[in-house]
């Protein structure tokens, strides 16, 4: 009974934590963040600097995982050289997204 419970559980947790985070690294793009957000993507930037001191843009996109081709497929038609990473969190604590959780 006890393993049926934390199963379960678990399968629940996945099931809400069917977010994953996207890194990039670019240059600033404007049209790039209004175009993610207008499509309802979470996008944080920072600036920060390259190996030749030049200033580059790191971005935090958070995504349905059912989204992340058209998001990287967007990236990749709007910034061809862009560093891409996407990985799924594990926890969240505070922000947009626990609000969105809350919802479910």
């Amino acid at each position: 009974m006890f393993l049926k419970f934390c199963i379960l559980n678990i399968l629940k947790l996945s099931q809400r934590l069917n977010e994953l985070n996207i890194l990039l690294i670019t240059n600033y793009n404007e049209g790039l963040i209004n175009k993610l957000r207008e499509l309802r993507f979470g996008v944080t930037t920072y600036e920060g600097e390259g190996i030749n001191k030049e200033k580059r843009y790191k971005l935090e996109i958070v995504s349905h995982r059912s989204r992340e081709n058209e998001v990287i497929s967007l990236i990749q038609s709007l910034e061809k050289n862009a560093f891409i990473v996407s990985y799924e969190p594990t926890q969240f604590r505070g922000g947009y997204i626990t609000k969105q959780l809350k919802k479910l």
